[in-house]
Parts: C-alpha cells; structure tokens; sequence
C-alpha cells in the first residue's frame, strides 16, 4: 500500500468567533448545523456527549463560509462527529449534516435505493439551511465539500457524481472474505437500530425536488475516514470534485483497508489528486469520547477503545488532517489561474 503522509502544517487563522450549533427539522429530516457565532459556549449535553458549545448561538453576521456537508456512517449519529465538526468550523467552514434515516432498509434489494436517498438527504439538508436567512447570507456556494464515514463515504462520492455500482461489490463478496461488508445484518437487528435512533422509515420512491443542486452538487473536496470503498465507480467526465482525502484504519475490522481504502485511493486517484493515509486505530475511534456518566451505567460497544488507546488523542490528530485538507485545497482552488479561454 502507498502511505502518504507528507503534510504542510497550517494554523488556523485566528477567528474571533465562537462554535454554534442548532437542529433543523425539514420533512422528518434532522439536520444538525454548526457554524460561526457570536454567542458565548457554554458546557452543555449533545445526547451522550459532554460537549461545549453556543447552542442555538447567534450566527456571526460577517464573513463568508463554504460548507462541508457531513455524512455519518450506517446507522450512526451526527452528534458522534461534534468534535470533527467544531474543529472544522474553527478551520473556517460551515458543518451541515443530516440525521440518515433510511439505513435500516439496508439489505437486498434496496441497497441500491438506501444509497440513493442518502444523497438526496445530503442535498436537501444543503437547501433547507439556505432557507434559513440567518445561514444564507454567510453561505460560499462556490465550492461545497463533503466529509463521509464509514458508509458515509459512498455518500459523499456519490453526491460529487460518482456511481453506484451494486454489481461490482457483489463480485468482491465473491471473491474476497469481507463479512462485515457482505453480510446483511438481521432484520431484528436493524429494525432495533431504527428504534434506538427514532427515525421515521422514509418512502424510497418519493422524489425531494431540488431548489438549487442538481445530481453532483459536491463540487470541491472530499475526506473519507473507515471508508466502504466497494461498489463506487467514477466516470471522470461526470465527477466534479477536485481533491480526495482516504483515510483508513490499520486496525478496522469493519471497512477492512486492504478492501476499501486502498480500493478507493487506486480507485480515484487516476482521476482526481488523491491523498492516502493508513494510521493506527479501530473503527469506532472516528466517534468523539462518550461521556463518563454513560459509559458508568452503561454498556456501549462503540465507546470501548482497545487497552492503551487515546481516543481523544486520535481524534485531535484526525481533526488536524481534516483541517488542514480542506484548507489546503480551498487555498488551491482560489489560487488556481482562471481559463480566459471561456
């Protein structure tokens, strides 16, 4: 495997803002923002986590900001990236990320269609924070970005112009032992899920409309953290974003690398200028810290780390990468020479 892990340290421009965050809740999809405020922080609860923040904060009204739209792996959370998205906004950016609410349907024949909806979720979130006039004029649409976990990954190629392809990820289950990846979980066990994360089952055929983005709306950079990196194909006429960040995870036992990062950086970067890390960690450290007055009375898988392990520690590495990518190209992109042949 390439490992590429030259980086150009960058400081965060000084911001004298703070971290808001508020939901938005648009057709049965939550959305959870966080972006640039004049509010004070405050030690607050974001569900399971201890968290700082300027809750329901008043937006800053100076600045412009491109968006991130953030994408959670199946059946996760968006509040278990509060950490990777206050970073992000410190960075200077706006975090949109919607609630997914179809992952229970995942399985047979309507992987195809869940994979889909994931992406019209991603775009309508988009547009119902543009109907908000306290965001829309703090909004650069010049370029939209796109951070994916795990399943979230395929979501935010897919919402750049990627394709779905089913069928080349059913001859990988063929060929390579990938359980994880292959094997449907049962259907007690996701309708469970769906239970747990109280989401209302969408209709797969309904059509959103869109108000501004057509198909391939994610225009700028992506980052891909434990990607799913089977069952993605590119045409390169089609894909409109300009710079890629793989990440995988030595110990992941979930995406494993060999499979899915790897498989996405050989993948996309004959295409698009890809960068490729594989760092030490498993696939639930991507999740911020659980709070101690949880994980004291109860038992969560995703909260338990591996004896030794700094979850904490990892994330603010993570964090720093992800920062420093998106600045970077976003520094790329505005210093590009313009075709004065158009």
């Amino acid at each position: 495997m390439l490992l590429l892990c030259s980086w150009t340290e960058i400081v965060f421009s000084s911001q004298t803002h703070t971290v808001g965050f508020k939901w938005i809740v648009e057709n049965d999809l939550k959305i959870g923002v966080w972006y640039p405020s004049i509010s004070v922080e405050e030690d607050t609860r974001l569900g399971p986590f201890d968290v700082t923040l300027a809750m329901d904060g008043k937006p800053t009204k100076q600045g412009l900001y491109q968006v991130i739209l953030l994408s959670h792996g199946n059946s996760g959370r968006v509040r278990n990236h509060h950490l990777t998205a206050k970073a992000l906004v410190r960075g200077g950016f706006i975090v949109i990320a919607p609630l997914h609410t179809a992952d229970h349907l995942l399985a047979g024949e309507n992987i195809a269609k869940v994979l889909e909806w994931r992406v019209t979720e991603l775009r309508y979130a988009l547009e119902a924070v543009l109907q908000e006039r306290e965001f829309r004029d703090r909004i650069d649409l010049s370029h939209v970005h796109a951070i994916g976990y795990s399943l979230g990954a395929l979501t935010a190629f897919n919402a750049a112009g990627a394709v779905i392809d089913v069928a080349a990820a059913d001859r990988h289950c063929v060929q390579e032992h990938d359980p994880e990846f292959c094997e449907n979980p049962s259907f007690f066990l996701r309708w469970w899920t769906k239970y747990l994360r109280e989401v209302k089952t969408p209709d797969l055929n309904r059509k959103i409309p869109s108000l501004y983005f057509p198909f391939g709306f994610v225009n700028g950079s992506i980052a891909v953290v434990a990607p799913v990196g089977q069952g993605v194909g590119i045409n390169p006429n089609s894909f409109l974003a300009k710079h890629i960040l793989v990440i995988g995870l030595k110990q992941d036992t979930v995406t494993l690398p060999q499979f899915h990062a790897s498989n996405l950086n050989t993948l996309f970067s004959k295409h698009v200028e890809t960068k490729y890390e594989l760092v030490d960690g498993h696939h639930e450290a991507f999740i911020a810290p659980f709070a101690k007055r949880v994980t004291d009375v109860e038992h969560i898988p995703a909260a338990i780390d591996p004896e030794g392990f700094d979850r904490l520690a990892f994330l603010n590495s993570i964090n720093s990468r992800l920062v420093n990518f998106f600045i970077q190209s976003k520094n790329k992109v505005s210093s590009a020479p313009k075709d004065e042949t158009k």
